[in-house]
């Protein structure tokens, strides 16, 4: 039996993957609040990345290019937008299915 991890990757339960009902149902209900939990730190990370957008008039995928051209001077803040801005990246790459090929 599969059930999503906090990172949308999954986990194997241990044994032949039978639960008692009881058991099975407080293992869904805590899986459901990690995920809760983890739609709550994305829509967190989306909105700070949207407010860095309209802040500094930019796109999140130009900040490096500005940076180097001068337009945009490497601040703290400035740090903290590209940190979120990959964070997100990455977690929203985590959660997509895996590609058939």
């Amino acid at each position: 039996m599969i059930i999503a991890n906090a990172i949308g990757d999954g986990m194997i339960l241990k044994g032949h993957g039978t639960l008692a009902p009881q058991s099975l149902s407080e293992e869904l209900l805590r899986q459901r609040a990690i995920l809760l939990q983890q739609e709550e730190l994305l829509a967190a990370l989306r909105a700070r990345v949207a407010d860095f957008e309209r802040r500094f008039a930019l796109p999140s995928d130009r900040v490096h290019e500005a940076i180097e051209d001068g337009s945009l001077v490497e601040t703290e803040e400035i740090c903290d937008w590209i940190i979120d801005d990959e964070s997100l990246r990455a977690a929203s790459a985590a959660r997509r299915p895996p590609r058939l090929e």
